[in-house]
């Protein structure tokens, strides 16, 4: 049987519950380009990647423009982005200073430049676009503008200048040199600190740990941004470049396979959300500065068994290894790597957001009568957990807070619940009962998302909405009733449901209606599903505007189809697993074939695709038979669209 395509993987449950973090692709955009930025090769004329002091850094970049310029020529020193005014207001200085004595160039003075910056409002350690600096060239009759910048390396910093041409903005020189982070001079003019003395003791990051990244925070703190090392004992300094180091940042060491142990100076005040997420950590010591620990900061370490933590700590405590907020009130943090049962303390009320996230071991859990809340994730990929009791005080489950849990094998939802939240029981596998009670209105998106050994389930009639995607997978249905009251069902709910034969409907209903038992919306406007048991041809009514995700999903009996003017876009999934379509009419009114559309139509060998079309998505007639597909070159053709041996012509 052909496997439906599914929204994710469920072989990477961790990289879906990363991904439903908003800020994951940024940390992770950042991360990639702080790898690249430390592995440069230094540009211009400085050496490759050795570290140079800052005044010659700065004779480097002046020798570099007076070689790449004509003698004569005017040029204005613009600005030196850096986090502090000092810093480029030396920098510049020097630079003139070195281009004066050189006697090659003519170069602005200062008094003109700095009316020019007034007027302009900006600071000389500010950055400036290409744009205005061309604009504010021009008006000082220059030929060519210098601007530079300055960014951390951890040990040192890159120190970069560049020239542009006033006509075209155009990099006419550029000089990029790495300077040391713990030179007297550059820790003075950035943070105006006082240098060390020899009497003073060396300062801790002469032993920055190789890999350690970090980002200067106002020029008054320290944040732990990345750790690209591969040491199995890290230990954090409490300064460097004589400021205090006093937060470990989101995702920081997550994913850190060779990190075993790690120690965290008492200068640390938090932890930022998934700091140590999947870590080969074995043990961990959090000392009593720590104010703030993130969601999920030590979740999935499958080697951690215990948690430490200063005892004069005043925000959190650690019972038995396990990590409770100070009150006892929240548990925060079950380690991975424990096994066997555990019994929640009967002072705890919530059970916090990924408390037990990746808990493989865990094999039975008792919630006390106390909690009355389950936060997001909070048993998420607890795979070794087959049966769970929720309190009826519980009256509030977060999203997908049993994601993943394909042992599981049954659930009680108590009477005190409202709503079953997104992704609640999402990839829980071997589920093959789930009461759901009269007090429920709301069934999330992805709420039993391929949930395949579920193969009925009762929607009371107090439910109205059943959100997106909802049964999307769940292979094993067989059959549904749709009460009274449901007034919205949302797209692809039955996306993948093989086994699903048909489905009924209160004919009471306001919202929808089946007509030879095919779903629709109450106007007929949206075609919902089609009755996996329904065989020979279909005209979808005219009165269709549009299908659901998946509305003739593994129709498996359906041959041919005509699909009415009415329509202009053809759902994702739409006819997937069709394997005896063998003819299929388009309109021209259809401008969008969505992803995955006509995948697995194995019958197929000819389609006719109008000129109204604009878009095809990804694989959406992938494994046919087609041989030959005529399109306008104006469509967009998205990835593995055809098979590779499909011959493409084109009609304009």
């Amino acid at each position: 049987m052909l496997q439906p395509f599914s929204r994710v993987n469920s072989d990477s449950l961790s990289v879906r519950i990363l991904l439903r973090c908003r800020k994951f692709h940024s940390v992770l955009a950042l991360g990639i380009c702080i790898v690249l930025l430390a592995s440069c090769v230094t540009a211009g004329n400085g050496e490759g990647g050795s570290i140079v002091t800052l005044d010659t850094a700065i004779r480097e970049a002046a020798s570099d423009i007076e070689n790449r310029l004509s003698s004569g020529e005017k040029i204005a020193l613009l600005s030196f982005s850096s986090p502090s005014e000092r810093f480029s207001e030396y920098v510049l200085e020097e630079l003139s200073v070195c281009l004066v004595n050189g006697s090659k160039l003519v170069v602005v003075d200062r008094k003109e430049l700095d009316l020019i910056r007034q007027e302009e409002r900006f600071q000389l350690s500010g950055e400036v676009s290409d744009e205005s600096a061309k604009a504010i060239g021009k008006k000082l009759g220059a030929q060519y503008i210098v601007t530079g910048s300055l960014s951390s390396l951890g040990k040192s910093y890159r120190f970069r200048v560049k020239t542009l041409t006033v006509e075209t903005a155009a990099v006419t020189a550029s000089a990029a040199l790495n300077i040391n982070a713990g030179e007297e001079k550059v820790i003075f003019l950035l943070a105006g600190t006082k240098p060390p003395t020899e009497k003073e003791p060396v300062r801790p990051e002469e032993h920055l740990p190789e890999g350690l990244l970090y980002e200067v925070i106002g020029w008054k703190s320290i944040t732990i941004t990345n750790y690209i090392g591969t040491a199995s004992n890290v230990s954090i300094p409490a300064l460097i470049g004589g400021l205090p180091v006093t937060v470990i940042g989101e995702h920081a060491f997550s994913y850190c396979e060779s990190l075993v142990n790690i120690t965290i100076p008492s200068s640390v005040t938090a932890i930022g959300d998934w700091a140590f997420f999947s870590a080969s950590l074995t043990s961990v010591t959090i000392p009593s500065s720590v104010a703030t620990i993130g969601e999920r900061a030590f979740a999935f370490c499958k080697r951690l068994t215990s948690i430490t933590i200063d005892p004069q700590n005043s925000a959190y405590m650690i019972v038995n290894g396990v990590l409770f907020d100070k009150a006892g009130k929240t548990i925060l943090c079950y380690p991975a790597g424990k096994t066997g049962a555990y019994t929640i303390p009967s002072s705890v009320t919530a059970i916090g957001n990924g408390a037990f996230f990746g808990c493989e071991g865990l094999t039975n859990i008792i919630i006390p009568w106390s909690v009355t809340a389950i936060g997001d994730g909070a048993l998420t990929h607890c795979t070794g957990l087959t049966s769970l009791i929720i309190p009826s005080s519980v009256t509030a489950i977060g999203d997908g807070a049993f994601f993943g849990c394909d042992s599981l094998t049954s659930i009680t939802i108590p009477s005190s619940v409202t709503a079953i939240n997104d992704d609640v029981f999402a990839f829980c596998k071997s589920l093959k009962s789930v009461t759901i009670p009269s007090s429920v209105t709301t069934i999330g998106d992805a709420a039993f998302l391929d949930c395949s050994s579920l193969t009925s389930i009762t929607i009371p009639s107090s439910v109205t909405a059943i959100g997106k995607e909802v049964f999307r997978q769940c292979r094993g249905l067989t059959s549904i009733t749709i009460p009274l009251s449901v007034t919205t069902i949302g797209d692809g709910v039955f996306y993948g449901c093989d086994s699903l034969m048909n489905i009924t409907l209160d004919p009471r209903n306001s919202a929808y209606m089946i007509v030879n038992g095919v779903l629709f919306d109450k106007a007929g406007k949206t075609l919902l599903f089609y009755p996996r048991s329904k065989a020979g041809a279909y005209t979808i009514p005219s009165s269709v505007t549009s299908m659901s995700a998946g509305a003739f999903y593994g129709c498996t009996s359906l041959t041919s189809v005509i699909i009415p003017s009415s329509v202009t876009a053809i759902s994702e999934g739409a006819f997937y697993g069709c394997t005896s379509l063998t003819s299929v009419t388009i309109p021209s009114s259809v401008t969008t074939i969505g992803d995955y559309a006509f995948c697995g139509c194995t019958s197929l060998t000819s389609v006719t695709i109008p000129s109204s079309v604009t878009t095809i998505g990804e694989g959406a007639f992938l494994n046919n038979n087609l041989t030959t597909v005529t399109l306008s070159r104006r469509t967009r053709v998205g990835e593995d669209a055809f098979d590779s041996g499909v011959r493409i012509q084109y009609r304009d």
